[in-house]
């Protein structure tokens, strides 16, 4: 059973207008706490801000748009939790990349920085290939753009979530007892897609995607205090224009779609859990069906400020800040 607090406002002096208009707002927001729909706290006691950020290949490139809108509005980041995509640009964000550097970054990134398909294996090994492409274009990228390569010399915890493929256990790199870990194999091993990237074998286990998992791990910012949550989901949100049919995309994007679609479904299904969490959800509208389109980036990107402000800008949970 819910803990009832009393209403937690201050009395404003009754002849001033703004004063009024302050009471009258802040019990609005002590309705709405009582209707379940915001769990309020008392303004001023706001402290800590925890961003997650979900998978969703390249259309992950609007979680940059988000971060362009934070800034801009003015909210800090205090803690950083992320799965595949959005466990890169976390990392790259927790280790201090700017975002004008951030935004370059991912308009210059092209197919043969991350992809290098392997014809040979698929000919010589068949369905017994681990993956379709080799991954270590994608590692040694990955690898190359970190600015900070360890959890514990991060100014912001770095929370990076992953799958042990062989005990079907989620992990969190970057939580007490797995912080030794660098911090791209970290970040590879969310991004590894399976049958499309090899999963990443670091001290006898093998990981694969954290989206096999969760791909919002809203439920990890509460279980660590957070105050405000802010989520951005990029797992399969609604297309702003038709495009071509997935299914003419060839075998790999029905899969990835496919794929999708469920972790949706799970994710719905877990949101209604998370409703008396100090949540503020985002979604950007995709611009792309693909996993894997880099013709799309500067969209992405734009879409991702565009919803981002839509929702941020006057939203009352920030009011508590």
């Amino acid at each position: 059973m819910r803990r009832m607090i009393s209403q937690p406002v201050e009395k404003s002096h009754p002849e001033s207008p703004s004063g009024r208009i302050d009471f009258q707002f802040r019990g609005l927001l002590y309705s709405l706490w009582r209707l379940g729909r915001i769990p309020l706290r008392r303004p001023g006691r706001m402290g800590k801000v925890t961003l997650v950020l979900s998978g969703g290949g390249l259309r992950g490139l609007a979680h940059i748009g988000v971060l362009k809108a934070m800034h801009a509005i003015g909210i800090p980041v205090h803690e950083y939790i992320g799965t595949s995509m959005g466990s890169l640009i976390c990392a790259l964000a927790a280790g201090g990349l700017g975002l004008k550097d951030l935004e370059q970054l991912a308009l210059s990134l092209k197919s043969s920085d991350i992809l290098d398909i392997n014809p040979f294996d698929l000919v010589r090994r068949g369905i017994r290939v681990s993956s379709l492409h080799r991954g270590e274009r994608l590692h040694q990228y990955i690898n190359r753009i970190i600015p900070i390569d360890s959890f514990k010399l991060l100014e912001r915890p770095l929370l990076v979530n992953s799958v042990d493929l062989d005990r079907g256990e989620e992990v969190y790199f970057g939580s007490e007892g797995r912080d030794h870990i660098p911090i791209h194999d970290a970040v590879y091993a969310s991004c590894a897609i399976p049958g499309i990237f090899p999963p990443l074998k670091f001290e006898d286990s093998y990981y694969v995607d954290g989206g096999v998992g969760t791909n919002l791990p809203v439920h990890v910012a509460h279980q660590r205090k957070a105050d405000l949550i802010i989520a951005v989901n990029l797992g399969l949100p609604p297309l702003e224009h038709a495009g071509q049919p997935v299914a003419e995309g060839g075998m790999i994007n029905i899969i990835l779609q496919s794929t999708g679609i469920m972790m949706r479904r799970i994710l719905q299904l877990q949101l209604r859990e998370y409703y008396e969490y100090p949540l503020i959800l985002i979604e950007p509208r995709a611009t792309s069906r693909r996993t894997f389109d880099f013709e799309e980036t500067d969209r992405s990107i734009r879409a991702g400020e565009r919803a981002a402000l839509n929702v941020l800008r006057d939203h009352p949970l920030l009011s508590l800040i």
